[in-house]
């Protein structure tokens, strides 16, 4: 790490919520790609797995801002296409942890 750089606490959450916009994102200045890496190892610096959760939760946000945004047939196609990168237990663990929070981001938008 750059000692220069200035280290901000960030929750988990915010970070998700980054490499959501990051993956997905279509800009000519933004390293898009090197975004992801630094918030991967950036998070394994602080625990171990980190990464792993930022990573699910970020496609959590994916499908359900998808789903918000064009329906509910886009984020069915977009979960069916992030499930199929899983195998096995991976999967099933993976699906009930996105299921599990949209709908926690379904209460809160709800109620925002």
């Amino acid at each position: 790490m750059d000692e220069k750089e200035p280290v901000v606490p960030v929750p988990a959450g915010v970070l998700a919520a980054l490499e959501a916009v990051c993956t997905f994102a279509h800009c000519k200045t933004i390293n898009h790609r090197e975004m992801l890496e630094i918030i991967s190892s950036r998070a394994e610096e602080v625990e171990e797995g980190l990464s792993g959760t930022i990573s699910a939760l970020s496609l959590a946000y994916v499908i359900f801002e998808t789903e918000k945004t064009h329906g509910e047939k886009a984020a069915k196609k977009v979960t069916s296409e992030i499930l199929g990168r899983f195998q096995g237990e991976k999967k099933e663990a993976l699906a009930r942890f996105v299921a599990d929070t949209i709908d926690d981001f379904e209460k809160m938008y709800r109620e925002g």
